[in-house]
């Protein structure tokens, strides 16, 4: 689960900037913000830093989620539990299966469906939700990597 500072630093450092005082000056976040966040991810696992450079992990689950990033600038709509209910929309679901399945209370997930139907990354079809993967292919490569990785936590 990521917020969306790290969700904008990780598309920022997936275009290039690959610097503290770069993704300092792209992000317009605070100085001590960007390297709290930074260490955060390092923790994670997500990136490494080597000779002041940040590198991200080659980890599928990253990659795809750095690209969608780039191609959607949809930070709020995948922070906080955005990615989670997106790896559970492998299959459709209902707002009452993915409450019950992520122990998120079901007005948390109504809020991010909205985002994402907004987005037009989910369609509902009935009472249950998908992935549209239509207009957005590599939401379904997203999902499935994601969910791999938490379910066995390791590069899909």
């Amino acid at each position: 689960m990521f917020s969306s500072s790290e969700l904008k630093i990780l598309s920022h450092i997936g275009k290039g900037s690959d610097t503290a005082p770069v993704l300092i000056e792209k992000t317009d976040l605070a100085r001590s913000q960007v390297y709290k966040i930074l260490n955060s991810l390092r923790k994670d696992e997500v990136l490494r830093r080597k000779s002041g450079k940040v590198i991200l992990e080659n980890k599928t689950h990253i990659t795809i989620l750095v690209n969608v990033l780039h191609a959607s600038r949809e930070y709020e709509t995948l922070s906080n539990h955005g990615l989670d209910i997106l790896a559970e929309l492998t299959v459709p679901r209902s707002v009452r299966e993915l409450s019950m399945s992520l122990n998120i209370h079901q007005t948390t997930v109504n809020e991010n469906i909205r985002g994402m139907m907004s987005a037009g990354m989910v369609e509902k079809k009935g009472v249950k939700y998908s992935l549209n993967a239509e207009l957005w292919p590599e939401l379904k490569d997203l999902a499935i990597s994601y969910s791999l990785y938490r379910k066995y936590n390791v590069p899909a």
